[in-house]
């Protein structure tokens, strides 16, 4: 992972101890929160160490974290403004997998390594407030470029986050419409915390989030080579079928992506649809 301090110099006793102020910082910025067990847990550090560092942090950036005894965590503010430069994908990495992204020898990349990304990612300043949100269980209003209905301004609570090979989307409570949508990252112009409303909700409200379905798919006609389509979607060698669970909101981003042609529709070309669902089945 990269970080770079906003040209400032960094009076910090060791390289170590300036990659834990980072993690402090982009923790905070997008959980909302951070403690002294998340940087032992990380870093595997003692106690004194930890607390070391939050102190060394409250001298750079003091203005960033008020500590909250309820809570036994120090909050972000409402002010809160990185003290480092952080890239979108670190976040959501981090909140994905909780990794951190390491470049050792960047050359190597760019000799070697070609990647087709047509989709832009979405802006970290932007949606931060949505992945503090997410975290802390709290409303965010958003400025949203619909697919279908445009441009407009909503209120939602979002619960999660997925990311498909198309980009990173949270899964949120639309209060516009009073139903649970999935919002791309990268069409959210602007996302600001709601101040008038401290509402908490919890994920199983959200139905069809928590109901998995089965999905056997299977290869769509004939005409490609079937021993390859097996080996690209990892199918059963015997029946050439595979089945799938996932929630069922994820359902229609599985279909784009994998080229599946949907139930029903054996008819599609299959150069372009190389696979079938056969059936779906709800858990």
């Amino acid at each position: 992972m990269f970080f770079k301090a906003r040209n400032k110099m960094i009076g910090m006793k060791s390289e170590r101890q300036a990659t834990r102020l980072q993690y402090i910082d982009l923790y905070a910025y997008i959980m909302g929160e951070v403690n002294r067990n998340v940087l032992m847990d990380r870093f595997d550090v003692k106690q004194a160490a930890a607390s070391n560092d939050f102190n060394a942090y409250k001298e750079l950036a003091g203005h960033n974290l008020v500590y909250d005894h309820k809570r036994k965590a120090y909050v972000a503010t409402d002010c809160f403004s990185p003290y480092f430069n952080h890239e979108v994908n670190d976040a959501i990495d981090l909140i994905a997998n909780g990794e951190q992204r390491l470049v050792c020898v960047p050359k190597i990349e760019k000799n070697s390594f070609s990647k087709l990304q047509l989709m832009h990612q979405p802006k970290l300043d932007v949606v931060a407030p949505i992945f503090r949100a997410t975290n802390l269980k709290r409303q965010v209003d958003i400025t949203y470029v619909s697919m279908t209905s445009g441009k407009s301004v909503r209120t939602i609570s979002p619960h999660s986050l997925f990311v498909t090979n198309s980009g990173t989307y949270c899964r949120a409570k639309d209060h516009k419409t009073n139903e649970f949508r999935n919002f791309k990252l990268n069409r959210i112009l602007e996302s600001k915390k709601v101040t008038y409303n401290s509402y908490k909700y919890k994920t199983e409200i959200d139905k069809d989030w928590n109901t998995f379905i089965q999905v056997e798919i299977g290869i769509n006609q004939n005409g490609l080579d079937k021993d390859a389509i097996v080996m690209e979607y990892c199918l059963d060698t015997e029946s050439k079928r595979r089945v799938v669970m996932l929630n069922k909101p994820l359902l229609l981003h599985f279909l784009q992506e994998w080229h599946i042609a949907p139930l029903g529709e054996d008819d599609l070309p299959s150069l372009y649809f190389p696979l079938k669902v056969i059936s779906i089945l709800e858990e």
